[in-house]
């Protein structure tokens, strides 16, 4: 089907925004979703309770929609019924959005999931829909275990002050969710969280949401609109923390195996109990070294330059500012929090030359000083390097 002069126009403004060749964003029509699958069930969802669910909270009224579609697509390409429930909700217009129970179908470019709840035109970046979406998205699928995948925009724990190059998580309309919002609105007790989005492997982010999960998978850079290749990894969801070591693994060969700048990816597998320890262990660090002055001559995931922040390589930016044997315990407790990373040699063409599986920030502009503050990671550790 020929591609309509809107349609040419919003590839190429993906391509540019992302950085990657147009060849590599598919373009799925609306009419697939909306009109050959999501239609409302013929019957009530099964309410039984079962072994686990997997929760996709997919906010991609921006965009990244045409994205979202082929990732929903990939994902009925590879869901098997025996695994457990994939729930999927998704908005891609300000008109109407949805959850969709996936169902197997290999039929590529056709979404033939169905919908069991529909809402009009709220904002998906709303805490308070966002909340109420995941709770409707349980209630429709009792089972004793729960993951969660989280995927559209993200930058980390940047707040959205300016409405335009911020945005913590999602992008709906020009509102975006701060990650103490995501905090209070992601139900506790998750097998894990997945980040489908840029800049989620921050120590910020992680220990704002350590009691919620005890593992998270994230990125510290980029994350390419190509996303997660779900027609590898949904098996690995319902699976236990070797899954999520493999699911790692696919997602690293995904893009190492391609060529020039689309071999680019960062990934994280991280143990949120380990967290508590490297706070304390930074924050008496700090404290015992109160005249040092930062260096910043380190490693550096924001390669696009297009939010007003650095995240820096956790244990480089300790290694450079303290004495070896005072950074030597930081990488240990690192090793411990960090179960599984892996980075291509370059990203965006860019070099990766350390790379310890977590970042943090130093927010210099006065404007985000505040709201850092009142990041638990703040006031727990006290890291002050601004």
């Amino acid at each position: 089907m020929e591609m309509g002069r809107m349609e040419q126009i919003v590839i190429k403004q993906m391509a540019s925004i992302l950085a990657i060749p147009q060849r590599t964003i598919f373009l799925w029509g609306l009419a697939s979703l909306f009109l050959m699958g999501c239609k409302k069930a013929e019957q009530e969802p099964n309410l039984k309770e079962i072994n686990k669910t997997v929760l996709v909270y997919i906010s991609a009224n921006n965009d990244l929609k045409y994205s979202a579609l082929k990732s929903i697509d990939q994902m009925e390409s590879s869901y098997l019924s025996e695994y457990g429930n994939l729930l999927v909700y998704i908005k891609t217009d300000r008109y109407n959005s949805y959850i969709l129970k996936i169902k197997s179908n290999k039929e590529v470019g056709v979404i033939a999931s169905d919908t069991i709840a529909t809402y009009s035109n709220q904002n998906a970046s709303d805490p308070i829909f966002m909340k109420m979406v995941l709770e409707d998205m349980k209630e429709l699928s009792p089972s004793k275990n729960y993951g969660l995948v989280l995927w559209s925009h993200g930058t980390s724990w940047l707040p959205n002050l300016d409405h335009v190059s911020t945005k913590s998580f999602g992008y709906d309309r020009g509102v975006e969710t701060t990650i103490s919002d995501l905090k209070d609105v992601i139900p506790s007790g998750l097998s894990f969280i997945l980040f489908d989005a840029c800049y989620m492997s921050s120590v910020e982010v992680v220990y704002e949401l350590k009691d919620k999960t005890d593992y998270i998978i994230a990125s510290n850079a980029e994350v390419l609109n190509t996303s997660f290749p779900y027609d590898e990894i949904v098996p690995n969801l319902f699976g236990n923390i070797d899954d999520m070591k493999d699911l790692c693994q696919k997602y690293f060969n995904f893009y190492n195996n391609k060529k020039g700048i689309e071999r680019s990816c960062t990934v994280s597998l991280i143990s949120t109990k380990e967290l508590d320890q490297l706070a304390n262990q930074s924050k008496e660090l700090i404290e015992n070294n109160p005249s040092f002055k930062i260096d910043r001559n380190v490693q550096d995931f924001n390669f696009l330059k297009e939010i007003p922040i650095e995240f820096f390589d956790y244990l480089s930016l300790f290694e450079k500012n303290f004495q070896k044997t005072e950074s030597q315990k930081i990488g240990e407790i690192i090793n411990k929090c960090i179960l599984y990373k892996a980075a291509t040699p370059t990203f965006l063409n860019i070099p990766i030359k350390e790379f310890s599986g977590l970042s943090i920030s130093v927010p210099i502009q006065q404007k985000y000083q505040a709201f850092y503050k009142d990041l638990l990671w703040y006031k727990q550790a006290n890291v002050n390097f601004f």
